[in-house]
């Protein structure tokens, strides 16, 4: 799966949600990891918004985690950080959860891709 792929799916995702305050969505591959930046608002602020995941293999499965958010550039923590993992997480969740058929043994994140191997079910 390509930076490209992932960046339409993204696109393609939240033209679907009436209930998502997320707009300009940019997917980044890095090696090791997702970085999702867009644009929200918390409270009454309009916020650029960061959040850098993983996804390592558990039971063959991909479980996304959220390692980083940022806000305007700024590492977030405490409430606001829950708010924005409480808001994302089932997203990345539902897209990790994608039925490949497949026992998945390693995914390997690069600067522009992302390589599943595994076993078919």
């Amino acid at each position: 799966m390509t930076e490209a792929d992932l960046n339409k799916m993204a696109q393609d995702a939240l033209a679907q949600q009436s209930d998502v305050s997320i707009t300009n969505v940019r997917v980044d591959l890095q090696p090791g990891k997702i970085v999702l930046s867009g644009r929200t608002v918390l409270g009454f602020f309009p916020v650029n918004l960061e959040i850098t995941a993983t996804l390592p293999v558990v039971n063959g499965r991909p479980e996304p985690q959220i390692v980083g958010v940022k806000l305007n550039g700024e590492e977030s923590g405490g409430f606001i950080r829950t708010q924005v993992v409480n808001m994302i997480q089932p997203y990345l969740e539902q897209f990790a959860q994608t039925d490949l058929d497949l026992y998945v043994e390693k995914i390997v994140i690069t600067d522009d891709e992302i390589l599943i191997t595994g076993q078919y079910r």
